[in-house]
């Protein structure tokens, strides 16, 4: 029973990026991100999959395999618009 509420709850914080992502993908704007606050996510998030794959925790695994994705994938969008801006002026 409470594997199943942890992998809801990392479920749950693993795909938190998503409005965020939506968000820059609707904005075309990365005015309002930090990317130093999004590396520091992305390299724990790395990290933290690696450890959690070290002692096969399935639970971190899917929690953290999510946030890295999503933490790249913000990151990458926000370097993208951050750049097409900085053309722009």
């Amino acid at each position: 029973m409470f594997r199943i509420i942890g992998m809801i709850g990392a479920l749950c914080l693993g795909f938190s990026y998503l409005p965020q992502i939506f968000k820059l993908l609707k904005s075309k704007s990365s005015r309002d991100v930090s990317n130093l606050f999004i590396l520091f996510i992305l390299f724990g998030s790395i990290l933290l999959t690696s450890y959690s794959i070290y002692i096969e925790d399935i639970v971190f695994i899917v929690l953290n395999g999510t946030a890295s994705t999503n933490a790249g994938i913000v990151l990458v969008l926000s370097v993208f618009y951050e750049k097409k801006q900085q053309g722009r002026d």
